[in-house]
């Protein structure tokens, strides 16, 4: 069974992104970890949790199942998922509870299908939830023209960066350069994320590239960052800092 995470999502996400990324490091963990982490799963606690509860214990005990054929896993795995449908009934889901529920499904159907059979799971590329950039604004805006992205040649200038996960964002190029002072946006819910301006020998119109376990995205051809000898950065704007 191929596995695409949800995300990305980190372990360590605010609430309630670190259960995704929790279940995604328990289904690929090996050995003596993934049990750690499939029981932690399988007796999942909080309230942010909320109605995803019993999909999340489902998972852990499918993932324990998978280790060793338990019936008894199984047969918890199959109990949840039936918690799962009953818990979200008739309410609009989002995409990684979608995802996060269609997994525990795949597990429990290949098991019925094949039960004396082990169910491996193996990694895929991408992600099973669109993220991206949506927008690009400087921190601080420009006096007079707060939709002007711009700043200076040699760099410096603070740029929120909107979207959806964003998250253990690793690299930031503004066009062909990278940039070397950023924050992911793993503690802003994966929504925004803070990156610094790279130095610029050359004035024009860039746009800004992210990496993260998901791949990699770009900003629509509408948002660019402008290298420009006319603006100034804002004393503001925590670069270098």
């Amino acid at each position: 069974m191929t596995w695409v995470p949800f995300g990305p999502a980190a372990a360590d996400s605010p609430p309630p992104m670190e259960w995704f990324g929790r279940t995604h490091r328990a289904v690929l963990a090996t050995g003596a970890e993934r049990v750690r982490r499939c029981e932690f799963l399988a007796g999942a606690e909080g309230d942010t949790l909320g109605r995803m509860r019993s999909a999340y214990r489902g998972v852990g005990e499918a993932c324990l199942g998978s280790l060793g054929g338990d019936p008894a896993h199984w047969g918890a795995a199959a109990a949840y998922l039936n918690q799962a449908r009953k818990d979200l009934a008739g309410q609009r889901q989002n995409c990684l509870e979608t995802s996060v529920v269609s997994l525990l499904q795949r597990l429990v159907s290949v098991h019925r299908t094949q039960p004396r059979s082990r169910v491996q799971i193996t990694p895929a590329s991408g992600t099973a939830c669109p993220w991206g950039i949506d927008k690009l604004q400087l921190r601080d805006p420009v006096e007079g023209d707060p939709g002007l992205v711009a700043g200076p040649f040699e760099g410096g200038t603070r740029v929120q960066i909107l979207g959806s996960g964003l998250v253990q964002v690793s690299e930031v190029y503004f066009g062909d350069i990278r940039a070397t002072e950023f924050t992911d946006g793993s503690g802003f819910a994966g929504q925004f994320m803070y990156v610094c301006s790279p130095p610029n020998a050359r004035a024009g119109k860039v746009r800004i590239t992210v990496k993260s376990p998901g791949g990699r995205r770009t900003s629509p051809p509408g948002e660019v960052f402008e290298y420009s000898a006319g603006v100034s950065n804002s004393p503001n704007s925590e670069c270098g800092s």
